[in-house]
């Protein structure tokens, strides 16, 4: 995963599913999975939802928490 769907030109596009196991969630955020797991934990990052007995995150739910602005993500270290 990521599936590519390469376009005309520079025109590509890569699709993540809905929803997302630790591993996949984790390789989205560019983290290993007991990072995502610690962001999860201290709110950083949403908590999953149970389907079927098994942890899934939704991709709008990273994606809100990581457009959220600034001033509402103090985890973010600046320089």
């Amino acid at each position: 995963f990521p599936v590519t769907i390469q376009g005309t030109g520079a025109a590509e596009m890569n699709l993540w599913p809905g929803l997302m196991s630790l591993d996949l969630a984790a390789q989205y955020c560019s983290m290993k999975p007991v990072e995502f797991k610690k962001a999860v934990a201290v709110g950083d990052l949403p908590q999953p939802v149970l389907i079927d007995g098994k942890e899934r995150w939704r991709l709008v739910e990273i994606d809100n928490m990581a457009a959220a602005p600034k001033a509402e993500k103090p985890w973010l270290k600046t320089a």
